[in-house]
């Protein structure tokens, strides 16, 4: 499941998304620097680990 959620001036939590399918990581791929792309996939994999 993957959330998306912004913080607004006032410090308030938005929730703009939730995806309880695969999240994409499709947009990331795309960045020249994948440094983002392999940190999320990294950490998604410990995550499955621990299930």
């Amino acid at each position: 499941m993957g959330i998306d959620f912004g913080i607004d001036q006032h410090h308030k939590l938005w929730i703009i998304e939730i995806n309880f399918y695969y999240p994409s990581h499709e947009l990331f791929i795309k960045l020249k620097d994948k440094t983002m792309y392999r940190k999320i996939k990294s950490l998604r994999n410990t995550y499955m680990k621990d299930l």
